[in-house]
């Protein structure tokens, strides 16, 4: 399956990114229902939306389900996936042979995806927001977090760029003798409810975009006994190299699910390879799949590395995070609004033609190596040896 020109696929706005997606959609015959934002505007003033495009076999018995900008500015490269996908004819041949139904779910946070954030406009996480369990938004999740709130989150501008470093390097290593670096980490990415200003926020409650897609999931298992969610993200893992990372929820163990995708790289969340996360959205998949008989899903994140997995590349992303959040909720000194976009770009959504065309090769040879292990597509001339 050819792929196409990653400078056709990629945008550098999210309205261009949605034109695109729309585009391709409507050029595939692709039906799109668009979920408009009652209220928020884009970064150039454009209208806010999650667009989604359904098409393949109308009598099918599985679904593929693409989704990406779970955290809008990690959309960008969700968005090239699809635009790629959508614009290649042997995929769709394949897929309609093999009787797959396909929904493409485009900017699940469109505000983040074009304001450059991870969050919704109320810096709600979505991806520690799908809580389904009783108690899943209380405050009282995460208390490790009250400890390094303060770090993770000033309360003041963030100042000029050597004063910027050395506060931030001096806050870490605080933090990394006690109390140490697995629970800093930890505490840090699990997600918590008590903290609307800090970062991996979850909100009090499920947020609209949240519901849409609960929603949309329960319709899904409904029409379907046979899902396959994939989830694109950005930001972790070895550096140009993409992870599949599965549920705890699902019972295939990483090393038999590499060999059964010919893929290299598959963990799971919450061990030592990935954090763990409250209110994550695969794992409400699992289980509102799990209120269903007799259906089967599989679902996982496709995370794209940027930086890498090192010591180094984990505190530069920390630092970056931290910073984007401090900037927007108390203001930047001056050189420092460049600095934040330069090393938010480098962790979410890299220039390099090259790491951009080498994610749609993963993507595809991941993808490709998924369906075909859940009987869905063949092992034909079509589907094989796929990607650079």
């Amino acid at each position: 399956m050819p792929m196409r020109d990653p400078a056709e696929a990629f945008s550098a706005t999210y309205a261009e990114a949605r034109a695109k997606f729309l585009a391709a959609a409507g050029a595939r015959g692709y039906a799109v229902e668009s979920h408009v934002h009652p209220s928020a505007r884009g970064a150039e003033g454009e209208p806010l939306a999650m667009d989604v495009a359904t098409g393949g076999r109308g009598d099918a018995d599985a679904l593929l389900l693409i989704t990406s900008g779970t955290h809008g500015v990690e959309g960008f490269c969700g968005s090239g996936c699809q635009v790629a996908l959508l614009g290649d004819d042997a995929f769709a041949a394949d897929v309609d042979v093999a009787g797959v139904a396909v929904a493409l779910v485009h900017a699940i946070t469109p505000y983040g995806f074009s304001h450059l954030r991870r969050t919704n406009e109320d810096n709600v996480d979505l991806n520690r927001n799908f809580a389904l369990e009783p108690g899943g938004f209380d405050p009282a999740i995460n208390r490790a977090y009250d400890k390094i709130a303060g770090f993770l989150n000033p309360a003041r501008p963030l100042p000029a760029p050597l004063l910027a470093r050395l506060a931030f390097a001096a806050g870490l290593l605080r933090h990394l003798l006690a109390p140490g670096p697995a629970v800093l980490r930890r505490a840090a990415l699990l997600g918590q409810y008590r903290h609307p200003r800090g970062i991996y926020y979850g909100g009090t409650g499920l947020q609209p975009e949240t519901a849409v897609m609960i929603e949309r999931y329960r319709d899904c298992l409904d029409a379907y006994p046979h899902l396959v969610l994939l989830d694109m993200h950005t930001g972790y893992g070895p550096r140009w190299q993409m992870s599949v990372v599965c549920s705890p929820l699902e019972a295939g163990e990483p090393a038999a699910l590499a060999r059964r995708f010919g893929y290299p790289r598959v963990v799971k969340a919450g061990g030592d390879a990935f954090y763990a996360m409250q209110g994550d959205m695969i794992d409400c998949a699992y289980r509102l799949a799990a209120q269903v008989p007799g259906r089967r899903i599989f679902a996982a994140s496709f995370e794209f590395g940027t930086l890498g997995d090192s010591l180094l590349a984990g505190i530069r992303s920390l630092r970056a995070t931290v910073w984007e959040n401090q900037a927007r909720c108390h203001g930047a000194g001056p050189g420092m609004a460049a600095v934040v976009a330069r090393e938010y770009g480098a962790l979410f959504y890299p220039s390099d033609p090259a790491w951009r065309a080498k994610a749609l090769a993963d993507a595809r040879r991941a993808l490709e190596g998924i369906l075909q292990a859940e009987g869905l597509l063949g092992a034909g001339p079509g589907a094989a040896g796929v990607g650079p």
